[in-house]
């Protein structure tokens, strides 16, 4: 979407011009489902489906939110009257009508039979939702609503599957009859005992949890009720395609307890506590074989799941996934043993399993050779003069060279294919490899000698303003990409600094900042850089355009001024410092810049210095740094420390703020 023009969102007219256009189209996702149908005044989550979001913020921020614009608009208001949910006549009606009737999706598979009481998880996929909240928000609950309208309770009673003679009454009953879909086609055969997938299609997810959560498993069912034993031959999870066809097989099913509520959607990738519900523990267990839950998601094409913030501060955390990594033996694409079970990994294994999300965090834990001794493993050494040979140096560099790291929140600390820096080395724990290189006459020599060109520039290079604009030049005109395809920079972009490391031009970035800063160096070299930002319109586009604005607001924000000095400093020729605090105090952007205030810890403000140092001038960011954990750090001591606490508190924190700037 082009940027509009200043003002254009305050003006009724666009809104409408916009909303009418949404509202007179059909949308449909990838799998061809309708999103919104054709007429009707779009809901807050279809404009987020339909990539119309853009349209939110305006409608709340300028002409009272979407009830407001619908009625301005001759819509009849989509709620219902005060009181309405209260009435359970209202409710009753409403019930009789979706039994009455028969629901199917998008593709014609029947949701809900005509006469069937639904269940919850029914009335949401019909789009009834406000009623199965009022059903248990007002009324008790579905099986008091039920009772009330003279139908049977579904509900089992407590410990009902707890009993042996109750799951077998109901799989013998489901074993003795055949199950077919809407259209005729066989779910399960009359006479064969039945899959947890086949139990949850026929609507017997309650069978199916029982089995594995008090009656030991399917394997030990089947045995105990006279059927074959069914097993996966040795080696089965082994292999990566056998892993991936099960994942999907259960990714794209909908599973549903023995009440209807539904434990995993279809189209979903499933978690361990799904997994456990509907009886896969088999398919859990294999993931660990092939990295773990988060590796397997990003093989799979499924967004890497983000762990908690501070999540691997808990050594606890760290100590329960090392141990189901030492536990199990992974293997390569060849089927080349990576590493052993029962094996302390290196960083190196770490990053071949793509478990990048761990090397970081043992660096959070005093490094691996501590992790080791903690827990009760020996490092492994090298033997004496291995250093020395420098077949072992390039041999374990070209290991590292042809591996990605990133980091435990999935940020690309080096790229496959990419010689590794003394920073990136550092970052992934390489110190005996680092040294290693050092014996061998440095970096520059190591990288020559292996075909590689030298990296170090002349001494005063960045002084010489043709060579900042030549390099700048070659960044700006040209697409950088992740090894997975993501793209950094677009070609003719105007890189950020944070998108200059990432690229690996840090030192770029310091060559800028000698001729005085990006947008200086844009001016000197010819380029329009962008306006100054004056107004509350400009300032809202900005933030929601600039991820390091977005990151000054939330680690920054509650003080105006720190806010106004950073930004001054980071978007130079941009925004001033007078013109950030006029901004930051206008009455219109109270509510907007509220949603960035959120507490923070210490590792928040280092991680936002890490990124926002690249830009500083004159000190201004670091001073603030220090200033902000300073403050944070005080109020942990308490109100009387002692000479000592201070002392190596100060001395903790110039460290930290030096690592920073280095």
């Amino acid at each position: 979407m082009k940027r509009k023009p200043p003002g254009y969102w305050f003006n009724w007219n666009n809104i409408e011009r916009e909303l009418r256009e949404v509202i007179e189209n059909e949308y449909k996702d990838e799998n061809g489902n309708v999103i919104k149908p054709s007429g009707e005044f779009p809901k807050e989550v279809q404009l987020v489906k339909t990539g119309k979001n853009y349209l939110l913020h305006p409608i709340r921020k300028y002409f009272g939110g979407i009830p407001n614009v619908r009625k301005r608009m001759g819509f009849e208001p989509s709620y219902k009257p005060d009181g309405y949910w209260d009435d359970w006549s209202n409710v009753e009606k409403e019930l009789r009508e979706v039994i009455g009737n028969e629901y199917r999706d998008s593709e014609g598979v029947l949701i809900k039979a005509a006469g069937e009481f639904p269940i919850i998880t029914k009335l949401e996929r019909v789009g009834k939702g406000n009623l199965a909240c009022a059903i248990y928000g007002k009324h008790d609950g579905m099986d008091a609503a039920r009772k009330r309208m003279g139908y049977k309770s579904s509900q089992k009673p407590k410990g009902y599957w707890k009993n042996w003679e109750n799951v077998e009454r109901e799989l013998l009953e489901v074993i003795e009859n055949e199950y077919r879909n809407t259209d005729g086609s066989l779910i399960k055969a009359k006479g064969e005992f039945p899959t947890q997938k086949q139990l949850s299609m026929i609507g017997k997810l309650g069978i199916a949890s029982a089995i594995f959560k008090y009656h030991g498993g399917a394997y030990a069912i089947r045995k105990r009720m006279g059927f074959e034993p069914y097993r996966k031959p040795d080696g089965y999870w082994d292999n990566w395609d056998n892993l991936r066809m099960e994942l999907e097989e259960v990714a794209n099913s909908e599973y549903r307890d023995e009440n209807g509520h539904i434990i995993k959607r279809a189209g979903e990738f499933p978690t361990q506590e799904q997994l456990s519900k509907i009886g896969r523990c088999n398919i859990e267990g294999a993931m660990e074989r092939h990295g773990g839950l988060s590796s397997v998601r990003g093989k799979m094409g499924f967004k890497e799941l983000q762990k908690p913030h501070s999540y691997w501060n808990d050594w606890g955390n760290l100590e329960n996934e090392l141990k189901l990594v030492i536990k199990n033996q992974y293997v390569d694409k060849d089927g080349n043993i990576i590493k052993n079970a029962g094996e302390f990994p290196t960083t190196n294994q770490l990053a071949r399993i793509n478990r990048h999300d761990m090397i970081n965090a043992l660096h959070k834990h005093n490094g691996i050779s501590a992790i080791c001794k903690r827990m009760g493993f020996k490092l492994k050494c090298k033997p004496n003069g291995y250093w020395s040979d420098w077949n072992n140096v390039e041999k374990e560099l070209r290991e590292v060279i042809d591996n990605e790291y990133r980091d435990s929140e999935g940020v690309l600390i080096k790229a496959a294919g990419e010689f590794p820096t003394t920073n990136q080395l550092k970052k992934i724990e390489e110190y005996g490899l680092l040294d290693a290189i050092l014996k061998h006459d440095g970096m520059n020599n190591v990288r020559q000698r292996m075909g590689y060109e030298l990296i170090k520039y002349p001494r005063n290079y960045w002084d010489n303003f043709e060579n900042v604009d030549r390099e700048f030049r070659e960044v700006i005109e040209n697409e950088y990409r992740t090894p997975d395809g993501t793209l950094i920079k677009a070609a003719g972009e105007f890189p950020t600094y944070t998108q200059l490391k990432l690229i690996g031009k840090g030192a770029l970035a310091s060559g800028l900042l000698r001729h005085g800063g990006k947008n200086t160096v844009l001016q000197k070299m010819g380029y329009p850089i962008n306006g100054q930002i004056k107004t509350p319109q400009a300032f809202t586009d900005f933030i929601e355009t600039e991820s390091d604005a977005k990151l000054i607001l939330e680690r920054f924000g509650g003080d105006d001024a720190d806010v106004a000095d950073i930004m001054a400093v980071v978007y130079e020729g941009r925004i001033s410092r007078e013109d950030a605090m006029l901004l930051m105090q206008d009455p219109s952007l109270r509510d907007y810049l509220g949603r960035f205030q959120r507490p923070w810890c210490i590792g928040d403000l280092f991680e936002a210095g890490e990124r926002l140092l690249a830009y500083d001038k004159n000190n201004v960011i670091r001073d603030i740094v220090y200033r902000r954990a300073l403050e944070y750090r005080s109020e942990q001591l308490g109100p009387k420390p002692t000479k000592e606490q201070r002392e190596r508190f100060l001395q903790e924190l110039d460290r930290e703020i030096a690592g920073l700037v280095a």
